[in-house]
């Protein structure tokens, strides 16, 4: 392969723009960058620039499938459909300046939904809202929000892996404070909140809520003292997991004073329920990257 990219040499502002793609769409998703395409296979799209969907299926690691996911948003990167910021999106078939209806480009309906949903993604957010209707659907859940003194009202869906994460069981008339991004479902064409994270609105309820999870894993046997795993006699290699613009790494390493531990570091947010996704990407990175280790703190 690298004599091939030796005449197709890599665009470097495509490069990044295909990067912060990925790297949005893995943040939207909340798994690895390789899990939406890999190095090699978004590199080779830069430097061969695929216009269509048979060029892009010619790229190793883009099958049918991946295509179907990602297909359209990578080929309209490429072909200057969006910078991934939507500051050049070509509403216009000739110059920018030239702005009659008689010029404005002809879309396909999926292909101007793709545009919309980058262009909302960037408009994450946190609501709080009344809880007027739950409907649970296998992996997924959908509900409604409301103000609760108005007729604002919002659908909104969530995956059922992050509705367990946030650990809160929608009820009906509970008031709730949800994060996300709206997206539209192309093919329904309805809007919907796509949820992460959801946290109760009240002191009462999240001791209420604590005291259920706590329950619920105590009945599963999660603190049992046989599912708990022994420290290491001799403590040395120490994995650390916190936010790098706290105080809590300097604290550490004073605290466990300078006897020749090695310490390996993983930035993660530590407050809130959003730092969950981040503490848990921290744990499976050192559980495959760092065999070696100790401890895990």
């Amino acid at each position: 392969m690298l004599f091939v990219l030796n005449f197709h040499p890599v665009e470097k502002d495509l490069l990044q723009k295909l990067k912060d793609w990925r790297a949005k769409t893995a943040r939207r998703e909340n798994v690895e960058l390789f899990r939406v395409i890999a190095n090699q296979a978004i590199e080779e799209i830069a430097a061969k620039r695929p216009q269509n969907k048979a060029d892009l299926l010619e790229i190793k690691g883009i099958k049918e499938k991946k295509y179907a996911k990602y297909g359209e948003e990578i080929l309209a990167i490429v072909c200057g459909l969006s910078d991934n910021k939507g500051s050049t999106f070509p509403f216009f078939e000739q110059s920018s300046q030239n702005s009659s209806r008689s010029n404005l480009r002809i879309f396909e309906v999926g292909e101007y939904l793709d545009f919309l949903n980058q262009k909302l993604f960037e408009s994450e957010a946190r609501l709080k809202g009344e809880v007027t209707s739950v409907d649970v659907r296998g992996n997924y859940i959908f509900f409604c929000v409301k103000d609760k003194e108005g007729e604002s009202m919002m659908n909104c869906f969530v995956w059922r892996n992050d509705y367990e994460t946030s650990g809160v069981e929608l009820q009906e008339g509970m008031e709730v404070v949800i994060w996300g991004y709206p997206n539209i479902y192309k093919p329904s064409g309805r809007l919907t909140f796509q949820t992460k994270l959801i946290e109760l609105v009240g002191e009462g309820l999240l001791k209420k809520a604590y005291e259920e999870l706590k329950r619920k894993l105590e009945s599963e046997g999660i603190f049992l003292p046989e599912r708990k795993k022994r420290l290491s006699k001799y403590i040395h290699n120490i994995g650390l997991i916190t936010s790098h613009q706290g105080a809590a790494i300097g604290d550490f390493v004073s605290n466990v004073g300078n006897y020749g531990y090695k310490i390996k570091f993983y930035d993660s947010r530590v407050e809130g329920k959003q730092a969950v996704f981040d503490l848990i990407k921290g744990l499976k990175w050192f559980n495959k990257n760092s065999a070696d280790l100790d401890a895990i703190v």
